[in-house]
């Protein structure tokens, strides 16, 4: 059925492109090809690489193209700059449907732009340059990609493998290690902890239900009880963000928990590759009262509480907030100079089977095919795109790339290289400095890494993370407790505004 799915979506393009579909070689439904990857002699293969990496990495990646280039005579490799994965998203569509072949060989993208070049017909099946005999990976280089990482690269609605990670990360619990490591709190709640100070293990294990009914509770009457002098949190007033603990993305809060409940967020029919919109229902309902009340308390805050484009962390650096959830590769704006920061995973469920996933982020890469130049140049620009793609992800080149962007790398072997293993050790590293909070931030994200998820791609998934980005950011910053029929209508409401884009 899927496959039946891939001929409908393709077939305006694959009228052209005919000679791209015998199945039998790794050309076959957008594969790569089996001709050699190197061309005839004195002839050169010209590919083009998208992305958005900005002048602070433009250094490096001279370097990395030039040092592929040399290792590869027959490959010439050019850029396009586009601003933003959004923008090299709708430049590249933009672009596929004028059907000037101006488009990358190579692509950063995110798995829900990759959804439309399927549409277009134009996104290559990953899965016969992986096992090509001669091109592809050996069993030991599959196995040392980082399984978590892989997983997106298939969960689209037709079989396949239509992306590749390239660099990745995560969310993580930033918080104001000077304060809550070693804050007793016995005599407010003898529970908490079992009536010990706080230390790293309670942090680490931290539930909602534990975060917003005891641990967030006693620390506001704690605070309430100090004078102003010595307040652990500070009031920034009304052009600040105060409360507890922030959180940058509500898209991220939403999915993260639907995931972590098992309350469904979306799923697509393995049969007929249709996207269902699986959240609306009493069950996650439900669960949105605990945040809401926690929002009204100042347990919760979203970014989207100040509508200038600004992130927690900028309050959280300056004590208007205790706990922050950003994403790993944004660790160097949680430094502070004001206190010490410490790294823990986000809360999980306290629920009954319930877990502590995290979201997946991060680019992946792409391969798009080009129509112009015949069957054989076709395959070959595939290939040179896969040599590109598989050099820029090697252990020691991955290595190199997630240090310089502080990203974690999506090979295994590539977190005991010498230079991550440096980058990741927090031996010797200045207090209160970008490189230590870094090293914490790679260590945690090694471990996160077993733990993390991603969710359904279809037609409208895109649109669906938007929606309910907006609806969590309704939930959080309501002004009263949301009755069950208000909550409903704004479930309502989201999932029409979703199921109109589908």
């Amino acid at each position: 059925m899927k496959k039946q799915l891939l001929a409908i979506l393709t077939m305006t393009a694959l009228m052209s492109l005919a000679s791209c579909t015998n199945s039998g070689t790794p050309g076959g439904e957008g594969g790569g090809g089996g001709d050699p990857v190197d061309p005839p002699s004195g002839d050169t293969i010209t590919i083009k690489y998208t992305n958005s990496w900005g002048k602070d990495y433009q250094g490096t990646l001279d370097t990395l193209l030039e040092d592929f280039m040399e290792e590869h005579p027959g490959i010439k490799v050019e850029e396009i700059k586009a601003g933003g994965y959004d923008g090299i998203h709708t430049q590249t569509k933009s672009d596929l449907n004028t059907g000037t072949g101006d488009w990358g060989d190579l692509v950063i993208c995110y798995p829900d732009h990759v959804v439309d070049y399927i549409d277009y017909g134009m996104a290559v099946n990953l899965e016969t340059l992986m096992d090509d005999p001669e091109i592809g990976w050996t069993e030991d280089e599959k196995d040392d990609m980082i399984a978590g990482f892989m997983a997106e690269g298939s969960n689209f609605p037709v079989e396949g493998t239509y992306c590749l990670p390239y660099v990745k990360s995560t969310e993580a619990l930033f918080y104001n290690e000077d304060v809550i490591i070693g804050l007793d709190l016995s005599k407010i709640d003898p529970t908490i902890n079992d009536g010990t100070p706080l230390n790293v293990d309670y942090i680490n294990s931290l539930t909602w239900e534990e975060f917003f009914n005891k641990l967030c509770p006693a620390i506001a009457a704690y605070n309430d009880s100090l004078d102003a002098s010595h307040k652990i949190l500070i009031d920034g007033g009304d052009t600040a963000i105060n409360g507890i603990c922030g959180y940058d993305s509500t898209a991220n809060l939403f999915i993260n928990l639907c995931e972590q409940y098992g309350v469904g967020y979306t799923s697509v029919d393995q049969e007929t590759g249709k996207g269902s919109i699986d959240f609306n229902n009493e069950e996650t309902r439900e669960l949105m009262k605990l945040f809401n009340k926690a929002a009204l308390e100042g347990y919760l805050q979203p970014s989207t509480r100040l509508n200038n484009n600004s992130y927690c962390s900028s309050y959280f650096v300056q004590q208007n907030l205790l706990f922050n959830i950003g994403s790993t590769a944004g660790a160097s704006h949680e430094v502070s100079s004001n206190f010490e920061v410490g790294v823990a995973p986000i809360p999980g469920s306290g629920k009954a089977g319930g877990n502590k996933h995290v979201i997946s982020q991060g680019p992946s890469l792409c391969i798009l095919s080009h129509p112009e130049g015949g069957k054989e140049l076709r395959n070959k620009r595939i290939q040179a795109a896969w040599e590109l793609y598989k050099y820029m992800t090697s252990t020691e080149r991955a290595a190199e790339w997630a240090i310089e962007v502080n990203y974690l790398p999506v090979r295994s072997s590539s977190l005991s290289t010498e230079d991550y293993l440096n980058h990741a050790s927090t031996a010797g590293k200045a207090a209160r400095s970008t490189d230590l909070l870094s090293a914490k931030t790679c260590q945690y994200s090694t471990d996160a890494s077993n733990n993390v998820f991603t969710s359904a791609v279809f037609k409208g998934s895109s649109v669906a993370r938007t929606q309910v980005g907006a609806l969590m950011s309704d939930i959080l910053l309501a002004d009263h407790e949301l009755s069950d029929a208000e909550l409903k209508s704004l479930f309502d409401t989201v999932y029409g505004n979703i199921i109109k884009e589908m």
